[in-house]
């Protein structure tokens, strides 16, 4: 189930709405079920421990129900009445953890005019079997078998579901807070959860990690926009929790599928290639990384000095040389990472038809060191790069931020790892040879 696209569920919704037009009678409603799990150790769900949704349907009708697994994929489930009497349709998932909501987006025409309904629902640990019941007079759905902490959490977000500014929604999460002060801790998680996701306040970054951090916040699609809210003011490369790292790589992936003809950051490939999560799936996910056209065929503009301060240019390095492949390894004297994984690379049984390129970041003052350095490492294919205005903008579009960076390229021009992974990291050989034809 990973590959379930966000394109993919757009198009379904869109096919269905234009069935709206051609029903005999015209109502239609939307369930959109999202849950996410943030934190495995958390949940203590069975993978076999399932939910069961009946959902009762006039005549003719159907539902669209959405739900986002803890990959943050988005299923897809339709329940559909084609009889001419009222039925009970009826689905079951595997529940993901213990909490999650149920986003109701319910719509109709009647009359020439467009009738809307939204309701929330809190499915709790306890519960196995849920029921639901569609209104085809005003497009609600409503639920049979409700607890009162559900009861409690739709009062909680009717408060939010209306647009406020922020002086009116800190009242309502004020008013909220005080109501809940006694009540059960996922209500209160999940009134701190929706104010942070609707407010535009900028928020601290050790709230936003108290919040993505604490265990009884619930999962749903506000808590997914409250990860990219924290990763987006946060370096998530650099000393980040491991559960960070693995859920925001789930999210950048699912961007990269639902926004196929948008180029994707460097940044965000790094993320996602050192997740577990990418490990786990790589196989599926560089197949189809390697069918989108990222577009850095800007880098071949790079001009560069050679050992002997000629100055070349990097497509023309390439096209002049017998190779298939090669390795932009950008570098610099004074980092020493970079070092380390030169004399690493040298020890590595590289492919005959890999020509590693080695690009100084170095400044024009440093030239003799790179290339007493050049020299020290014995690196035949050794280039300057030239401080220019055109090679600086190149360098931005590539969002060289740090070193090393590695490139992957073909003879044809062919971008085929804007970000690949470290020299000394265990899997480095094995993914440069899955893509180089000997």
């Amino acid at each position: 189930m990973l590959l379930q696209t966000g394109h993919q569920v757009a198009d379904m919704i869109v096919s269905t709405m234009v069935k709206v037009s051609i029903l005999s009678k015209p109502f239609y409603g939307l369930l959109f079920l999202l849950f996410f799990s943030c934190e495995e150790k958390t949940n203590s769900i069975k993978v076999d421990d399932n939910l069961q949704i009946n959902v009762e349907l006039p005549s003719n009708s159907a539902i669209i129900l959405n739900y986002v697994d803890n990959n943050f994929n988005v299923n897809q489930l339709l329940f559909e009445n084609k009889d001419k009497n009222t039925r009970k349709i009826i689905k079951t998932i595997n529940k993901p953890s213990e909490y999650f909501v149920i986003d109701y987006l319910g719509f109709l025409y009647k009359n020439g005019k467009l009738i809307n309904s939204q309701s929330n629902f809190l499915i709790t640990k306890d519960e196995s079997n849920i029921s639901f019941k569609y209104n085809s007079e005003d497009a609600s759905l409503k639920i049979l078998n409700i607890t009162n902490l559900q009861s409690k959490f739709s009062l909680i977000y009717k408060t939010y579901n209306k647009k406020l500014s922020e002086k009116e929604l800190f009242e309502v999460y004020r008013i909220n807070s005080i109501k809940l002060e006694n009540e059960n801790k996922v209500l209160k998680s999940l009134n701190e959860i929706y104010y942070y996701d609707k407010s535009n306040t900028k928020l601290l970054q050790d709230k936003l990690k108290s919040i993505i951090h604490t265990k009884e916040y619930i999962y749903s699609i506000s808590f997914r926009n409250l990860i990219k809210k924290y990763y987006s003011c946060v370096d998530i490369t650099k000393n980040s929790k491991a559960i960070d790292k693995e859920n925001i790589s789930k999210i950048i992936y699912q961007e990269i599928l639902e926004n196929p003809n948008r180029n994707v950051s460097v940044k965000n490939l790094l993320i996602l290639k050192k997740s577990n999560f990418y490990l786990q799936n790589k196989t599926i996910i560089q197949k189809y990384l390697s069918k989108k056209n990222f577009n850095y065929n800007f880098v071949f503009k790079l001009n560069l000095h050679d050992i002997s301060l000629n100055k070349k240019n990097l497509e023309n390095i390439i096209k002049n040389s017998s190779s298939l492949y090669f390795l932009i390894d950008f570098w610099a004297t004074w980092c020493s990472p970079c070092i380390q994984n030169i004399k690493t690379m040298h020890r590595i049984d590289l492919p005959n038809n890999l020509e590693t390129i080695y690009v100084s970041m170095d400044k024009p003052k440093d030239k003799d060191k790179w290339l007493n350095k050049s020299a020290e490492l014995n690196l035949n294919n050794s280039y300057f790069f030239i401080e220019n205005d055109e090679n600086s903008k190149i360098i931005q579009k590539m969002e060289l931020n740090q070193l090393p960076r590695y490139i992957l390229v073909d003879k044809k021009f062919n971008v085929l790892d804007a970000n690949m992974i470290s020299p000394q990291e265990g899997d480095f050989l094995k993914n440069l040879k899955s893509y180089i034809k000997e």
